[in-house]
């Protein structure tokens, strides 16, 4: 789904908490992907792949309110949700302090904020990345005789946040990232040192 749908999911979502009493209410929904893998001694040792989605939904009745979660956004799903939520929201203790900001405190432009590059690694890159970061942590001194791994990891995803006063708001990240723990023995004495780069 687009970053368009899933602010009509939420726009969608939020008029049937009013329709079902909440007085506010704001959402959260999200997805994304993540990959990771980690190499040992050249070989890799692990690799794991994954997407997920999920959308959050807090209610407020008066100065009661409830949150509630769910990864699954068929339409019988979202509507069970939205009515659970009402219901726990009616029956918690009140919270003086409990609602959203006022209306005139949202936001009114969104920047750019440059959090997301949308450069695509295949799953051999990703590999290649962290058998390369371990070969330079064994290149960089003939005492480096081990290695505990080396590990690439990348990640993206889109969040789109909307509240019942009307601001609608979402934005994409990435990341990516390398890391290796080389170990090194010292002959002469037998010693050994870990780290992290």
């Amino acid at each position: 789904m687009t970053a368009n749908g899933y602010a009509q999911l939420a726009t969608d979502v939020l008029a049937q908490a009013k329709a079902c009493g909440a007085t506010e209410a704001d959402i959260v929904v999200a997805d994304g992907e993540t990959f990771s893998v980690q190499v040992r001694v050249g070989t890799v040792d692990r690799l794991t792949k994954a997407r997920e989605k999920r959308l959050g939904l807090r209610v407020f009745i008066g100065k009661r309110s409830a949150t509630t979660s769910t990864s699954d956004f068929s339409r019988a799903s979202l509507n069970q949700l939205v009515a659970d939520t009402c219901t726990l929201a009616g029956a918690v203790v009140e919270d003086d302090v409990s609602g959203l900001p006022d209306a005139g405190h949202m936001a009114v432009e969104q920047p750019d904020l440059d959090l997301y590059d949308d450069t695509v690694l295949d799953t051999d890159t990703q590999i290649d990345w962290a058998k390369r970061g371990e070969a330079a942590a064994f290149a960089t001194d003939p005492r480096v005789t081990n290695s505990e791994g080396a590990e690439f990891d990348s990640s993206s995803g889109r969040v789109v946040l909307a509240n019942s006063h009307g601001f609608v708001g979402s934005y994409r990240s990435s990341n990516f990232s390398l890391s290796v723990s080389p170990i090194a023995t010292e002959s002469t004495t037998g010693g050994m040192q870990r780290d992290a780069w």
